[in-house]
């Protein structure tokens, strides 16, 4: 799989405290920023007057309505706000985040936030800038404006709000210019980690990995996602475990080789844990490989064929093989063709070789030696789990993906009941 789909493909939705501690909004980096956009020619204002100081103290019964909101109670919060929102900037702040559409917010339409969020924003509001920037980020009922996100997200990050920070990092790493402003995007992730968010040690991990505006070190890499994997970052304890895999073979110090295996599994089991598709498929392809865990191959098996139908694309490769090999299950080639053309049409499995192999595949599992000694198989014959590795052994060709399922089925004829 990508990085650029990793990092986009499954994001996470969480509590964070916004710039004036008036309560807990959502964010979820849900969207892919691959794709070159129309920057709008007209910049966006900055009120000359546009001063922190400026802003009104913050009502006390302001409480309430945000309250009723994290509860649920939109429209009675709505109620409340409206009476005070030409008043206090704070209460038009809040009126638009009701409106905002979700996970954002706690509404539907950026249109019916718009004026509430602007009229904020031009009374010197900060936070509402981090809005704003959002919507024209993700073009949530406007047209996508990358240049005018930048502009609306910079002035909260720079007055210090943690999530405009992590998101303007986020918005110039992977934004639609594709050599990416790194240097800057990282000022703005170390700003988000100095302010709380632990979420920005994720991106500051890809950063290292990669070497995006910093020099490449695996290192700080595996310390940055370890520490967004603490906290229950789910999608960095994955990165975490897979930066091990590829560190570990450079490991020469029988303690630094035993703590890093220890961290590997404790991370990808709480990613998987937590849910997070590749935790999932680590665990899973952990047991099959190595067979050290608390965890059976047919739980195993089941895990990776759910995980292609809840997320399809990338995650098909591995749930393919099951079904055209017959890995403790009956052989399914035609759902195996299916899945295989979700993972070779996908950009993760664009360069594999997955279409060239089909007649390779044709030639050994259509035929009836196989079958024969595969009905054996899946009678938990353990001779015949040998003799499936020795068969596809002896008849496969270059094909490295079919090389570790035979692997997996040598180990499986080893295994223990």
């Amino acid at each position: 799989m990508t990085e650029q789909t990793k990092v986009f493909g499954s994001l996470v939705i969480s509590l964070v405290m916004i710039l004036s501690g008036l309560g807990m909004l959502m964010l979820s980096f849900d969207s892919e920023v691959s794709e070159i956009v129309e920057i709008a020619e007209n910049p966006v204002e900055v009120p000359e007057t546009f001063t922190v100081t400026e802003i009104e103290p913050m009502p006390t019964s302001l409480q309430e309505p945000i309250q009723m909101l994290q509860s649920g109670f939109i429209q009675e919060a709505r109620q409340i706000l409206r009476q005070c929102h030409e008043e206090h900037p704070d209460c038009a702040l809040w009126l638009g985040i009701s409106y905002f559409p979700r996970p954002h917010g706690y509404g539907e339409s950026f249109l019916e936030a718009q004026p509430f969020l602007e009229d904020a924003w031009n009374r010197g509001n900060v936070t509402a800038g981090y809005y704003l920037g959002v919507a024209y980020f993700e073009a949530l009922g406007v047209p996508k404006d990358e240049k005018k996100a930048i502009e609306y997200m910079r002035l909260p990050a720079d007055e210090g709000n943690a999530i405009a920070s992590l998101y303007l990092g986020h918005i110039l790493m992977y934004g639609s210019n594709k050599n990416g402003e790194y240097a800057e995007a990282i000022q703005y992730l170390d700003a988000a980690t100095n302010a709380g968010d632990f979420r920005a040690h994720y991106w500051l991990g890809i950063a290292y990995e990669y070497g995006k505006g910093t020099n490449r070190d695996w290192e700080k890499a595996l310390a940055e996602y370890e520490k967004a994997c603490i906290p229950g970052f789910a999608i960095s304890c994955s990165r975490y475990s897979q930066l091990a895999y590829t560190l570990l073979p450079s490991k020469t110090d029988p303690l630094e080789i035993e703590e890093l295996n220890a961290k590997n599994l404790t991370y990808m089991h709480k990613a998987k844990f937590l849910n997070d598709p590749d935790g999932i498929v680590l665990v899973a392809l952990r047991e099959l490989d190595y067979a050290d865990q608390d965890f059976s191959p047919a739980e195993a098996v089941k895990d990776l064929l759910q995980v292609c139908e809840s997320h399809k694309g990338c995650y098909c490769r591995d749930a393919a093989m099951i079904l055209e090999t017959g890995f403790l299950i009956p052989q399914d080639r035609i759902k195996a063709q299916t899945y295989f053309e979700e993972y070779g049409n996908h950009e993760c499995g664009a360069d594999s070789d997955i279409h060239k192999l089909k007649p390779e595949r044709d030639r050994l599992f259509d035929s009836k030696d196989f079958t024969e000694i595969h009905t054996r198989a899946l009678q938990n014959n353990k001779i015949a789990m040998s003799e499936i590795a020795a068969y596809l052994r002896i008849r496969s060709k270059q094909d490295p993906l079919l090389h570790r399922w035979i692997h997996r089925w040598s180990l499986l004829s080893s295994q223990q009941d």
